[in-house]
C-alpha cells in the first residue's frame, strides 16, 4: 500500500461506494471540492484507492488569533 495526492476525480468511485451507494460517482462531488485550497490524498492497494483523506481550509475562530491556517479533515 502506499500514499499519494489525488485529484478529486480520484476519490469519486470510492465516494460513491461506502458514502453515496445510490449515486452514481459523478454526482459524488461535494461543494467544498472546487475550492482551489482543498487537497486529497489517496491510499492505493493493488492500482485501486482503498481510503481517501480530504483536507480543506476551515478556519476556526477561536484560534484565528495564532495567524495559521486551519485544514479540517476529512476521511474514509
Amino acid at each position: 500500500m502506499h500514499t499519494a495526492r489525488i485529484h478529486t476525480e480520484d476519490t469519486l468511485d470510492l465516494r460513491a461506494q461506502q458514502l453515496r451507494p445510490q449515486l452514481r460517482p459523478e454526482q459524488c462531488v461535494f461543494d467544498y471540492d472546487a475550492d482551489p485550497t482543498v487537497f486529497h490524498i489517496g491510499a492505493w492497494e493493488n492500482h485501486k484507492v482503498v481510503s481517501i483523506a480530504s483536507f480543506y481550509r476551515c478556519d476556526n475562530d477561536a484560534i484565528i488569533h495564532l495567524g495559521k491556517v486551519h485544514y479540517r479533515l476529512r476521511a474514509m
